[in-house]
């Protein structure tokens, strides 16, 4: 067996370590599910249409991913999602590999062990999940492989690439649109310290690719919302949004994703030195990367993949010489077994550890009192940040989900709904006058929200209770015969 072929098998690592553990399916799943069954159904909104907030202008930013996503739950539920993250993940892996091996000119080896690190390290951070920042990793490495290959090959026609990855990204992940630019911004860089500092020669034309990517840059303006989903990045920032999303909180400095970062930084700096002192040259891109990605690292923890991804894909490049002599020998037979055994255990994973989440094992009871002999469309629900959008995806209308940004006045152009919520939470907004202002239908309430502990609701009864769910019903709703 040659070490071409057995090296493959670290491709496999990733996907084991994907489905070993549990495959999470997220919340986001139900607001972006709701979404792209509106739009099949009715087009595009532009007054938000799934929550009891009226008049609410609204923006889907991710409007493809939702449709996607929809399609596959409700023709496949969980088990379609997990299938789904595990086939983005193969693509992921595959797209890394073919740039690591195009910029270590084709050392495989090299190729295989960059490329299967990075993929395991997205896994073991869980950067792999049904939203639509997997479609954004494709696309910003499909952008840096076609700016690559021109600056290698000088090949014209591959850059009419870029616009079309513009115009799909705005589409399926607009909020991070900007990144295809700002990944691009580098490349310019190197350029520029070619012709102007190192007075190189260049092969191919620094004006092509500037003009591409401001066409590029305005091909972002071909989607439903216009210059507002241009704008949702900028717009979408808040302090209150950190309070509760995790992923929108800065990172500990203990966490793997912190220590992950400083390993990244650490080994850069020995190879960069090494490969400077034997080579006496750089590359000024992959610096920048390494240093613009760290900034975006401070940013948030959802930021930090883009350090895995921009501090070790250059690791191909400055090993591209450095020749991987394993001696291992087995036969065909084993390798074989070894595949067919993995995709077993792939299979056996699947079927045990597709996670949904507590409060979805409670499906029956939300079914019996609040769902069942209900005209679901008129219900009410207030239910918290991360279950509101259930109910949305039920039928009824919600308070609140896990569009954070879109409950930001300055998103919706009518009311700071987020900042209402985030003062319920802690105590700071009376509960009583919060109530009556929605005149919920019901109450649904989980023992992470501020209501759960208050002990009697004026104006409701409480139809369930137990130490993870509460559920209050109006008294203006007819009780449920269960």
């Amino acid at each position: 067996m040659k070490n071409k072929t057995y090296l493959k098998l670290l491709f496999i690592v990733p996907i084991l370590l994907f489905v070993v553990r549990k495959i999470l399916t997220g919340s986001d799943i139900w607001f972006m599910a709701s979404t792209g069954k509106y739009i099949l159904n009715n087009g595009f909104p532009y007054i938000d249409p799934l929550t009891v907030h009226e008049g609410l202008s609204l923006v889907v930013p991710q409007w493809i991913t939702c449709v996607i996503l929809y399609v596959i739950f409700s023709k496949f539920q969980y088990m379609g999602l997990a299938i789904f993250e595990i086939i983005m993940l193969i693509v992921l892996e595959y797209i890394l590999y073919k740039l690591c091996l195009f910029v270590s000119n084709k050392n495989y080896k090299v190729s295989i062990i960059v490329s299967s690190l990075i993929s395991f390290l997205l896994v073991l951070l869980k950067f792999i999940d049904a939203r639509p920042q997997l479609f954004t990793y494709v696309n910003i490495l499909l952008f840096t492989i076609i700016i690559e290959y021109y600056m290698k090959n000088n090949k014209k026609k591959v850059l009419l690439l870029l616009p079309l990855i513009s115009i799909l990204q705005v589409n399926v992940h607009a909020s991070m649109w900007w990144f295809l630019f700002v990944f691009a911004l580098p490349f310019i860089a190197e350029m520029l310290w070619q012709k102007y500092v190192k007075k190189e020669k260049l092969k191919y034309s620094i004006n092509l690719l500037v003009q591409v990517l401001i066409i590029s840059f305005f091909c972002g303006l071909i989607n439903p919302y216009g210059i507002d989903s241009i704008n949702y990045m900028f717009l979408g920032q808040d302090e209150n949004i950190g309070k509760i999303i995790t992923e929108m909180v800065k990172l500990d400095a203990f966490s793997i994703h912190y220590l992950t970062i400083i390993l990244i930084l650490f080994i850069n700096f020995i190879v960069i030195m090494i490969y400077y002192s034997k080579y006496k040259k750089v590359r000024v891109s992959y610096i920048l990367f390494l240093f613009g990605s760290l900034i975006l690292a401070q940013y948030s923890k959802k930021s930090s993949v883009f350090m895995l991804i921009f501090g070790l894909y250059p690791m191909a490049y400055y090993f591209m010489n450095y020749k991987i002599d394993l001696k291992v020998k087995f036969s065909n037979k084993i390798y074989y077994s070894i595949i067919v055994v993995c995709l077993l255990i792939c299979v056996y994973c699947l079927s045990k550890n597709v996670y949904i989440g507590k409060f979805l094992t409670y499906n029956n009871v939300i079914n019996d009192y609040v769902i069942k002999n209900n005209d679901v469309s008129k219900l009410k629900i207030y239910a918290n940040y991360e279950v509101g959008g259930y109910f949305e995806y039920l039928g009824a209308k919600s308070y609140i989900d896990t569009r954070a940004e879109h409950f930001l006045k300055k998103m919706n152009k009518k009311e700071d709904i987020f900042e209402e919520y985030i003062n319920l939470q802690y105590g700071i907004l009376d509960y009583k006058k919060f109530i009556e202002k929605y005149d919920f239908s019901y109450i649904v309430i989980t023992d992470n929200d501020y209501l759960f502990y208050v002990k009697n609701i004026d104006g409701y009864e409480k139809i369930y209770d137990d130490s993870y769910l509460k559920i209050y019903v109006n008294d203006n709703v007819k009780n449920i015969d269960i």
